[in-house]
């Protein structure tokens, strides 16, 4: 009865181990099904012959809960302590992984309780992972917290009430990032050994580095650059298959690519725990960027340029709590969401017609939540925000919005476009199909510093910022427009891209917290100037008006945990080390002259 935890004789994938571009290899030794006694005589053998460089152990799902399989105290501490002895004669570092707790309602529907002779499953695991804790320390092997993870996690377990989803085998692989990073193991060889959380059972490509299992999270999150279709393409095949929404229309974002459409739901984040725009330019990578011929020099102006603007002194400031752009996730095809009227308020030379105005102005109103606030809701300032629904998949992004007396919107101007789900297919560019928030005509949302990203203090995706001043009359794709007034030809094109130096030692420079985390997403990532701001640069991150309203506390402001996370230094980081930066030549990547989304909206339909 090897199905009870929902795996049906599951085969081995070929194809196990991959090397990332930076030379990090992962091997994918895991198999469905397997009891901690199997693992220690055939596995763990193996493993060692591979000569890793690091080996991470699961095992004891099916020994815990699968009453077939069930060990006695006993059984377990011996099989743990032998599997920990042999993995350690490969004379590299161990990490052991506890065993995830299960949805035990679920089980017991399913199951006799009474199989588990009077010891419920999760207590089993609770005592199983005691174990784990204790060998571990004893024989050297590191553990990692696997329901620790999990509490960071939405949507941990699959349906199947034992194993890890998508987002669940992504919070592993980032709790192992962080244990690599900070014991600084190696990632020469990473061999990953045990049972069906290894394997991947019941996600897409399992027992591969290449889909969803944590082995191929791991390999995505330790690889700098890594983006690729892999990503989208396999997180696809398990969206795919799942049970359309509840209300979904079946069209423009009901065939999403991206693991967001299992997580996403009214009022969650687009940044946490599956990035939205995966598999886009915004994830392409910085370590093999080309150098513009004039990058050092646009880097000197860089450090230079606020200073023709404003007399303060201030050079780099953050935009955590206006002058960014607020994202509502919305369901539409929940008739309790609110359907505000937003109507045209601009001038008429920037009047959108057509199926520009549709989107943007449609006459049953725009679905939003009641307490939906504008970026600078005191009147004063660019004020924007963006809706994005998971129903239609269409993503609006307002320019200028304010709330008029009697509840509706006015808004200036705005862009849109649509398959949210779908974005590395349709949108690799991120480019809005019509009209534009942030000059640069991109989806400007999902480059900023994300909430929940801040929180974990590691961002996965380029980020934006405004500039003091850009070069005149020069766009770099992705970005379709400018605003630049500047005639020195070492100033920066909007949509440029730049990075720290891959083998700049960040921690040498001493940065304050929040500009660290800057300095590391734009060494792996790069970033890009989206507007211009004719004062200082200004990175730009997610508002906290969605969360207040739900919290009652803006994260960003006084007795926020973000603000006490990053000290306070949320307005001003003149450390910001901009003379470092390198910046790649205008129009990195540009697939070619013709390229716009209508041409990749045609190649893939």
């Amino acid at each position: 009865m090897r199905i009870l935890i929902a795996i049906l004789l599951l085969h081995l994938f070929a194809g196990p181990a991959a090397m990332g571009q930076s030379g990090v290899k992962v091997v994918n030794m895991g198999a469905a099904g397997l009891e901690l006694e199997k693992i220690r005589t055939d596995l763990a053998p193996k493993a060692v012959g591979q000569k890793p460089s690091l080996i991470i152990f699961s095992g004891g799902l099916n020994d815990t809960v699968n009453p077939n399989m069930l060990k006695s105290r006993a059984e377990l501490r011996k099989e743990f302590s032998g599997i920990f002895s042999e993995l350690k004669k490969a004379e590299c570092p161990v990490i052991a992984l506890t065993i995830p707790l299960v949805h035990e309602h679920g089980m017991i529907k399913q199951v006799d309780p009474a199989l588990y002779g009077g010891i419920s499953p999760s207590n089993r695991i609770i005592e199983a992972n005691s174990y784990i804790v204790k060998l571990g320390a004893e024989q050297g092997v590191e553990v990692v917290d696997v329901n620790a993870a999990s509490a960071n996690s939405a949507d941990f377990l699959q349906r199947r009430f034992a194993l890890p989803s998508i987002a669940g085998h992504e919070a592993i692989a980032a709790a192992l990032q962080s244990v690599i990073s900070k014991k600084k193991f190696s990632t020469e060889k990473i061999v990953c050994v045990g049972d069906e959380i290894t394997y991947g059972a019941g996600v897409n490509r399992p027992g591969t580095v290449m889909g969803g299992a944590y082995p191929a999270a791991l390999r995505r999150f330790l690889t700098p650059g890594l983006t690729s279709s892999v990503v989208g393409s396999t997180a696809g095949a398990v969206a795919s298959a799942n049970t359309k929404r509840k209300g979904s229309s079946g069209s423009s974002g009901s065939t999403g690519g991206s693991a967001a459409r299992e997580t996403l739901k009214a009022g969650g984040s687009v940044f946490w725990p599956n990035y939205l725009g995966e598999g886009t330019v915004y994830t392409r990578g910085v370590a093999n960027m080309p150098l513009a011929e004039n990058s050092a020099e646009i880097a000197k102006y860089m450090k230079e340029m606020p200073g023709k603007y404003n007399n303060k002194g201030v050079i780099t400031s953050v935009n955590a709590t206006f002058f960014n752009l607020p994202i509502y996730v919305v369901d539409s095809s929940d008739p309790e969401t609110p359907r505000p009227k937003v109507y045209f308020s601009g001038i008429d030379s920037r009047r959108p017609y057509g199926k520009m105005n549709e989107i943007l102005y449609p006459e049953d109103g725009v679905p939003m939540p009641s307490y939906a606030k504008a970026a600078n809701p005191q009147r004063s300032g660019d004020s924007a925000m963006a809706i994005y629904d998971i129903n239609t998949g269409i993503i609006r992004e307002y320019f200028l919005i304010l709330k008029d007396e009697e509840g509706n919107w006015g808004g200036n101007y705005g862009g849109w476009s649509q398959d949210m789900f779908d974005l590395a297919n349709k949108n690799y560019a991120m480019q809005h199909i019509e009209g534009t928030d942030f000059v640069v005509g991109m989806i400007g949302g999902l480059a900023q510093v994300g909430i929940e990203e801040a929180r974990r203090g590691q961002v996965n995706h380029a980020i934006c910022f405004t500039a003091a001043n850009a070069r005149r009359g020069v766009t770099s794709w992705p970005a379709k427009g400018n605003d630049g007034t500047d005639d020195n030809p070492n100033a920066p094109a909007q949509g440029q891209w730049f990075r720290l130096p891959p083998d700049l030692d960040i921690d040498s420079l001493n940065l304050s917290p929040f500009t660290k985390l800057l300095a590391e997403t734009v060494q792996k990532w790069g970033g890009f100037a989206s507007d211009k701001n004719v004062f200082c640069h200004a990175f730009n991150c997610e508002p906290g008006f969605q969360e207040e309203a739900r919290t009652g506390q803006d994260p960003w402001r006084e007795g926020g945990d973000l603000f006490k996370k990053y000290k306070g230094r949320l307005g001003v980081i003149n450390d910001f080390p901009w003379e470092l930066t390198e910046w790649a030549p205008v129009d990195w990547g540009k697939p070619g002259t013709e390229y716009d989304y209508r041409k990749t909206q045609q190649q893939a339909e």
